[in-house]
């Protein structure tokens, strides 16, 4: 049973092989060769237009990834400035009650009044930023240079955020001691 199977099996392969031979003996004629490089050449043709395409997808959403990171950079800058313009604006509603009640905040209203400075010159910094990123935006081809007095512009709102926040906290710190003392001598008066 074995033998017969496997005479059969040599003889599918050997008259399959003749008939693959048969069929390729035609292929080499000069017609066959010119259709041949046409079909290629057109391939390539399509291969270069479909690489040009993607890398013009691929240029347009790297801008607009851009795009939209400095739009969050800067509304994250805004945010933070309004914040502590807030944070400021209770301090001072802060100091005027401990003021009201005879508690001396001299060293908070420096702190605040610097703060208040930073919070202008950050500002101040920002609008500049601003305006670098909107000549950058009209520009066709953004230049080292352009890149780098954005990145100076951020760097010093980012500088004078962080000042006023620690100023803040310094005014804060003191007016919880002025706050506590206060608060002591009331309840030992009762």
């Amino acid at each position: 049973m074995k033998k017969n199977i496997l005479k059969i099996l040599i003889v599918a392969l050997v008259f399959g092989w003749s008939a693959v031979t048969f069929a390729q003996g035609n292929v080499g004629t000069n017609n066959d060769k010119r259709v041949a490089n046409e079909v290629k050449t057109q391939n390539a043709g399509t291969l270069m237009e479909i690489k040009n395409r993607i890398q013009e997808r691929l240029a347009g959403v790297t801008a607009q990834k851009k795009e939209k990171l400095f739009e969050q950079v800067a509304t994250k800058y805004l945010r933070t400035i309004e914040r502590q313009e807030n944070i400021m604006a209770r301090i001072n509603s802060r100091i005027e009650k401990i003021k009201a009640l005879g508690g001396n905040t001299t060293e908070a209203e420096g702190f605040v009044t610097e703060a208040k400075n930073h919070l202008e010159r950050a500002r101040n910094a920002y609008g500049i930023l601003v305006g670098k990123t909107t000549g950058a935006d009209e520009v066709e081809k953004v230049t080292r240079e352009m890149l780098t007095e954005m990145r100076t512009a951020g760097k010093t709102v980012q500088d004078h955020l962080r000042e006023a926040h620690k100023l803040l906290q310094k005014t804060v710190g003191v007016l919880r001691g002025v706050s506590q003392l206060r608060n002591a001598t009331s309840t030992n008066s009762n």
